[in-house]
């Protein structure tokens, strides 16, 4: 249990958001009825900082803020990883990475995933998505009883969903889908990129990938001029961009369809994308801001738009989604659910948020509304930061509030131990070895940056 200063956060928005909650309690409004549908979408390397809906000052995203003004919002979403396998993992099993993921291994060790608990519940269950490592081979199509894992983009992707969904109509489904668009390579068309940036710089010649990215590190300080950190950040912006209007075509072909008012949608991204804010490019490290504050929203008639700011974990999501419906909970889920929240019954309250990165020589991380603690594997080294008085993570302070620094080492402690057993308990070797990879697979996943050329 966390003590009273880790939890207090004197924050106003905070207090209206408590008043409205409490208004809606005394109504005594009845909770809608359980959605016949549920759609879970998850934008690949989307920081919310880069939302209108999160005050971002560009027009990346009209669409999913006006969803957003409908919605409800819980502006600090934390990841449990800083990449796709080990957050989606967490968002399907409502378990820490390590304890069900293990190398290129993928989805492996987990006895109940929420499809697989959908699917046992009467949905049918319905994959699309882009390819890379949320592919059928990685272990995410388990529960599925259809599963599309092609790269080819968003536009394509979500028009094979509605075609998929006109030629299957069924009393319930679970539709998840995702997308790389957003992710390295950043190649939005160029009217999009006109709109943040000029997508003729370079001559044609600049591709800011994972690559372009790792030869900028190894340069001497600084790693990218100001110019090329402009461009390299507009044509991130211009994906988010092109995704939203995919995104919004396919709300208004749901909408028109007449599924929207009856499905719970599920808005989600499964890491953030740095740029130098701590020395680094792409999604290699722990901070908060940028790599692991991400989107999430619950979208549905009946549950009344509001903004939620305390500390929330994609682990919290198959639980939420699961108990809206009336189902029992995943075995063993280390989320909670927020449907009381959801449905104003209940004023949320922050809770330590755990995130890890790479093996045994990695980082691990807690977070709460207040503080995050970041520890290195190998090194032993603590690192202490306040965001509420530094939001940028500048200035360490474990040696000036050690009992804090020492109080959440315990947390971080706990949930890495209690990671272990579900791990040791589960686990079977042959799920740490790489499953083959064909050619094709192979170049695709390089030119998204897993694999080494």
């Amino acid at each position: 249990m966390l003590s009273p200063r880790l939890r207090a956060v004197p924050v106003l928005s905070l207090a209206l958001v408590a008043g409205a909650l409490i208004l809606a309690f005394r109504a005594g409004s009845p909770a809608p009825r359980p959605p016949r549908h549920v759609i879970l979408i998850s934008l690949d390397t989307l920081r919310a900082d880069h939302l209108g809906a999160w005050g971002y000052d560009r027009e990346t995203s009209p669409r999913l803020d006006a969803l957003a003004r409908r919605s409800v919002v819980f502006r600090r979403a934390v990841a449990q990883g800083s990449s796709t396998i080990p957050s989606h993992a967490s968002l399907f099993t409502s378990q820490y990475a390590s304890a069900v993921t293990g190398g290129l291994g993928g989805l492996q060790s987990w006895p109940e995933t929420l499809a697989e608990a959908l699917g046992r519940a009467g949905f049918a269950t319905w994959g699309f998505v882009d390819g890379g490592n949320v592919r059928a081979r990685f272990g995410f199509a388990r529960g599925f009883d259809h599963y599309e894992d092609d790269r080819i983009g968003a536009r394509r992707l979500f028009a094979r969903a509605r075609q998929w969904l006109l030629a299957h109509r069924v009393p319930r489904f679970f539709l998840f889908l995702h997308t790389y668009e957003i992710h390295t390579p950043y190649s939005a068309p160029p009217e999009y990129v006109e709109l943040f940036g000029d997508p003729e710089y370079g001559n044609g010649r600049f591709h800011p990938n994972t690559y372009y990215f790792r030869a900028a590190e190894s340069r001497p300080e600084p790693h990218l001029s100001e110019r090329e950190r402009r461009e390299v950040v507009a044509r991130y912006d211009a994906g988010i961009r092109y995704t939203d209007e995919q995104l919004g075509d396919l709300l208004d072909w749901l909408d028109a369809q007449g599924l929207l008012a009856d499905s719970l949608v599920v808005m989600v991204s499964d890491h953030g994308e740095e740029f130098l804010e701590h020395g680094r490019l792409g999604h290699q490290q722990l901070y908060l801001d940028p790599n692991l504050r991400v989107l999430l929203l619950f979208h549905r008639d009946g549950l009344a738009p509001r903004v939620i700011d305390e500390t929330v974990e994609l682990a919290d999501v198959a639980p939420t989604i699961l108990d809206l419906l009336g189902l029992p909970p995943l075995r063993g889920a280390v989320g909670r659910s927020l449907a009381p929240v959801l449905r104003g019954r209940r004023r949320p309250v922050g809770r330590v948020a755990y995130s890890e990165k790479g093996g045994a020589s990695g980082h691990r991380t807690v977070i709460t509304d207040r503080y995050q603690l970041l520890a290195d594997r190998k090194s032993r080294e603590v690192r202490l930061f306040d965001l509420v008085a530094d939001p940028g993570a500048t200035r360490e302070i474990s040696a000036e509030q050690p009992e804090v620094a020492a109080e959440l080492a315990g947390e971080l402690g706990a949930r890495a131990r209690a990671a272990g057993r579900v791990r040791r308990r589960h686990w079977h070797e042959e799920h740490s070895r790489p499953p083959p990879l064909s050619d094709k697979v192979r170049r695709e996943l390089e030119t998204l940056g897993y694999l080494e050329r």
